[in-house]
């Protein structure tokens, strides 16, 4: 799990400082968790620091969108299908 996410921020770090400072525009780091609310403060405040070390800040040069399962770790496909769908409109089929 930790070389996934530093592949990941390594990955970010590559591909940030080609986005503009527009919100629209800035590279979105999904979160999964299967966490509840409660739980998930800790690990997502670290990720934010790391994630700060290396000069990424939330709402500055990318976003983070958290989603939490509440525990039910069966969620997270949902979830990750969600995060997708939403950052990709126009890819949608119609129904």
């Amino acid at each position: 799990m930790r070389q996934i996410a530093a592949l990941l921020l390594l990955t970010l770090c590559a591909v940030a400082p080609a986005f503009a400072q527009n919100t629209e525009k800035l590279p979105i780091v999904g979160v999964l968790r299967m966490n509840t609310p409660e739980t998930a403060q800790l690990p997502v405040t670290g990720l934010k620091a790391a994630l700060a070390a290396l000069g990424r800040v939330d709402g500055r040069n990318i976003r983070l969108d958290v989603r939490l399962a509440g525990g039910h770790i069966e969620r997270l496909p949902e979830l990750a299908e969600a995060l997708v769908r939403e950052r990709h409109p126009r890819d949608r089929a119609p129904r």
